[in-house]
């Protein structure tokens, strides 16, 4: 908010944090706000898979069941990420991503040469 009340600037993702800092210190300093908006999607969204099943969970049953049925793409990557628990949320989310990303791809050639092996 700027002097006058006025949104002078918003982010995305309140996990943002840099943002955050950023505005606050000028803020307290008296220096102008930056004017705009800050979209950053992937940093932002890697944290919030490393922490969402945790969030999901301590919000109960409904909510696990909801995100299950609206995001099942999604739902196996917060389990695998929750499996991660001792990294930091960037980095579950990450190797979340990066063994979904990397295995998909290895059990579908797996299953193809098993299927060709069989004809």
């Amino acid at each position: 908010m700027d002097v006058q009340g006025n949104v002078a600037f918003r982010s995305l993702c309140s996990n943002d944090a840099r943002v955050l800092r950023e505005g606050l210190w000028a803020l307290a300093s008296g220096q102008p706000l930056p004017i705009g908006q800050r979209e950053p999607r992937l940093i932002p969204t890697l944290k919030a898979m490393g922490v969402m099943r945790g969030m999901l969970e301590l919000a109960g049953q409904e909510a696990v069941r909801d995100v299950q049925r609206e995001l099942p793409g999604v739902n196996p990557l917060l389990v695998l990420a929750a499996l991660l628990r001792p990294l930091p949320p960037l980095a579950r989310g990450t190797a979340a991503l990066a063994i979904d990303l990397l295995g998909l791809p290895t059990l579908l050639t797996g299953l193809s040469r098993l299927w060709r092996s069989r004809r």
